[in-house]
């Protein structure tokens, strides 16, 4: 069975980049514009994987994490954060002990190693 994975960044081309980069490894995915987007399409198609840019317009990504931690139907969803540089303190926050954080600028196969690492029994 294949993975869906659901992409959130508010810049189209960054969005595009990371889907060609999960298609060539053999996921499928979903997409949205920004945090909000992002939590509606979380609820209604149930990705097994949310992968997020840190900083957006409406809802950021951490604000977006903590909507899916709270919401029963997504809770169990596993999430990447995307950040540039050390802006957010991992060790710092128990919320994140299932979850990643992947430091801009990476290479595609950091993109996907970080998604092996949360999907192991999915594969590709």
């Amino acid at each position: 069975m294949t993975a869906t994975i659901l992409v959130v960044n508010d810049e189209p081309g960054i969005l595009m980049l990371f889907q060609i980069i999960l298609r060539r490894a053999g996921y499928q995915t979903l997409t949205a514009k920004d945090g909000l987007e992002g939590f509606e399409v979380a609820k209604t198609q149930l990705p097994d994987l949310v992968v997020s840019d840190s900083i957006m317009p409406k809802v950021h990504g951490r604000k977006l994490l903590q909507m899916i931690r709270s919401e029963p139907t997504t809770q169990h969803i596993p999430f990447i954060l995307v950040t540039v540089g050390g802006t957010w303190h991992l060790e710092t926050d128990v919320e994140w002990i299932e979850d990643l954080l992947l430091i801009a600028p990476f290479d595609p196969p950091e993109l996907v190693t970080s998604v092996q690492k949360l999907l192991p029994e999915k594969g590709n």
